[in-house]
């Protein structure tokens, strides 16, 4: 660890670091189109499952128990919603190809990568400084990743007033700088 005014760069520093770059690469590989149909297709199939599961169920898999029904119709409209939403971004795809916006698809892919290690490595920081036993909280608690994760969680507090019940506002006294 090296120390910084108060504040450790840590191997956890890195690994946000390293997880943000690969972020970045996956999305450089795939391109926006892909990168955006796939975060759609887990949004839209996570919503279309609430919604629609004891539809499904009813309609479906009434031989089956409630509860193995119930699993089994949020799996099948997820997985439905998913694989359409894929089709529709394969097929903006093949248009962005034959625009021949190649490149511009992938760099917009590497942006929309990077934000999405960002978002991760925000969750899991904010998870580990609520949920995490009293030496990783501290040890997580000095990192820069850290602070920056408690800067994004005011900003996301006075944005939206609901989140304060969810995201931790600050951190213990003994964790902040001296």
């Amino acid at each position: 660890m090296w120390e910084s005014g108060g504040v450790a760069v840590a191997a956890y520093d890195i690994g946000v670091v390293v997880v943000v770059v690969v972020f970045g690469v996956m999305g450089y590989i795939r391109g926006f189109t892909w990168e955006a149909g796939f975060l759609c297709g887990l949004m839209l199939g996570v919503a279309a499952a609430f919604r629609l599961t004891g539809v499904f169920a009813a309609l479906f898999l009434s031989n089956l128990s409630p509860d193995v029904a119930q699993i089994v119709g949020f799996v099948a409209v997820f997985l439905m919603t998913f694989v359409v939403v894929l089709g529709v971004t394969y097929l903006a795809r093949r248009l962005v190809e034959r625009a021949k916006l190649e490149k511009v698809d992938r760099w917009a892919g590497s942006v929309l990568g990077l934000l999405q290690g960002l978002g991760v490595c925000f969750v899991v920081t904010l998870a580990l400084l609520k949920f995490g036993n009293e030496p990783l909280r501290v040890y997580v608690g000095r990192t820069y990743a850290a602070r920056l994760s408690m800067a994004g969680a005011q900003l996301l507090q006075r944005a939206i007033p609901a989140s304060k019940q969810i995201l931790p506002l600050s951190l213990p006294s003994r964790i902040r700088r001296p």
